[in-house]
């Protein structure tokens, strides 16, 4: 697993407190991450990637996963 997917896992734990078996590719939809929770998820994650992921492109993404590599395009882009 990449530097960027175990950073937003470690989000997801420990900042907001998601329980159970988090992996890289549970679905957001299964987390029932709320759009509140998406943007801050999208503002931490904007300051320490210097990527900006809107809360619909995060949700578009899928899974940690998928928006590990959406972030990896973006950063790899620039």
């Amino acid at each position: 697993m990449d530097r960027i997917s175990e950073r937003i896992l470690e989000l997801l734990r420990d900042k907001f407190s998601l329980e159970g078996e988090v992996t890289a590719t549970t679905a957001f939809s299964d987390l029932e991450l709320d759009s509140l929770v998406l943007l801050e998820l999208s503002v931490i994650l904007e300051r320490e990637f210097g990527a900006r992921v809107p809360e619909d492109e995060m949700a578009d993404a899928g899974s940690v996963a998928g928006l590990a590599a959406l972030i990896s395009a973006r950063t790899a882009a620039v």
